[in-house]
């Protein structure tokens, strides 16, 4: 699931001069892009990163996690972060239906926002629709290009439905940025074996063994490879 959690500061004018007052035990000494918001606005981002931050991270309270999103969205109905973040928290619990409400609802606000549109992507194609889910996946892209995991996403939608050259294209943006990156490297490596393209499929799965031997996809497609002689 992908996760939406801003960093707040407080701020202060000390005549014409605006101050940052950053918590943060590591605060940057400067931020090139900050933006003022409302009391309401800070307090449901205070209630989503608490959720998010203490108690979306163990399964035994996400519905702790849950209480305190609904809450910022009753201060904040419209607030983007926390609709997507309770679409997480909803499909994490497998409550699947009402996770896709909380995304669609986030859309229906922003239809660009990434990390609803990654996220309603990836719930659609854990139920075979992938027709829908891959232009959901390209807008995600589109509004953050540089973002592995929505790249990821996208490459699995055209795996799922057999446009290897596609699919390879995505994993191969994703080992250029990040070379070990395993489950690029294994979804190339299928793609590669899907293409025909046995002897590089099999560089990839050899990569992937020397780090994590143990790792029983790599070996089963690997196995499938000696069969042909690779």
């Amino acid at each position: 699931m992908i996760i939406s959690n801003h960093h707040i500061c407080a701020g202060v004018y000390d005549g014409a001069e605006f101050f940052l007052i950053d918590f943060d035990p590591q605060p940057q000494k400067n931020y090139r892009v900050y933006r003022l918001i409302d009391d309401l606005e800070a307090v449901a981002n205070h209630y989503n990163n608490v959720a998010i931050n203490e108690y979306a991270v163990h399964r035994e309270t996400l519905n702790d996690a849950l209480v305190l999103l609904n809450i910022a969205l009753k201060i904040k109905p419209d607030f983007l972060r926390a609709l997507n973040n309770k679409g997480a928290i909803l499909a994490l619990m497998g409550q699947s239906d009402d996770a896709e409400v909380a995304y669609r609802k986030a859309l229906s606000i922003d239809p660009k926002m990434p990390e609803a549109n990654a996220n309603l992507a990836g719930l659609l194609l854990t139920r075979g629709k992938v027709h829908e889910a891959i232009p959901l996946s390209h807008r995600a892209v589109s509004e953050s290009p540089q973002n592995e995991e929505y790249r990821y996403r996208l490459a699995l939608a055209y795996l799922h439905l057999g446009n290897y050259e596609l699919a390879l294209k995505q994993f191969r943006w994703i080992m250029r940025k990040d070379p070990g990156n395993v489950d690029a490297l294994q979804g190339a490596a299928l793609a590669m074996y899907q293409l025909g393209d046995y002897e590089e499929a099999r560089e990839h799965l050899q990569q992937i063994l020397r780090t994590n031997p143990a790792s029983e996809d790599a070996r089963s497609l690997n196995a499938l490879l000696m069969n042909k002689g690779y």
